[in-house]
């Protein structure tokens, strides 16, 4: 909710600065609210990529599952440690998950080779 009270209230600040010839408009905080939204649907990706629940994921994290909740939802910006946490245990670089948007075929391409991964490491037991 407050994110959502934020982005209305930035919207509102860009429009009356737009519309006003004597004022700016600061696009800035636009571009990073696009950027956390980015981040959040690429952690949604990974998590389901990897065929975890939040509850799972936030163990496997050591976070609240409560906070993998919330970011998801939109209720809070997922932090630095949680992007950062996410890149190491699912093996994913950092950039991928801030700067790039994850295309249906490369959604079935990781999905694969976490199949690929689960059936080598069963039959090596």
């Amino acid at each position: 909710m407050k994110a959502k009270r934020t982005f209305i209230k930035m919207a509102r600040k860009a429009a009356r600065a737009y519309y006003s010839a004597d004022i700016p408009a600061d696009v800035s905080d636009l571009r990073w609210m696009a950027v956390q939204r980015r981040i959040r649907n690429n952690l949604i990706v990974i998590r389901k990529i990897y065929g975890l629940n939040q509850k799972q994921c936030a163990n496997l994290l050591g976070l609240n599952p409560k906070y993998i909740n919330a970011m998801e939802k939109g209720r809070y910006y997922p932090s630095l440690r949680c992007v950062w946490l996410f890149s190491q245990m699912f093996h994913v670089p950092i950039y991928l998950l801030v700067d790039h948007e994850w295309s249906e075929e490369e959604i079935d391409i990781w999905k694969n080779l976490g199949i690929d991964i689960k059936n080598k490491s069963s039959a090596d037991k």
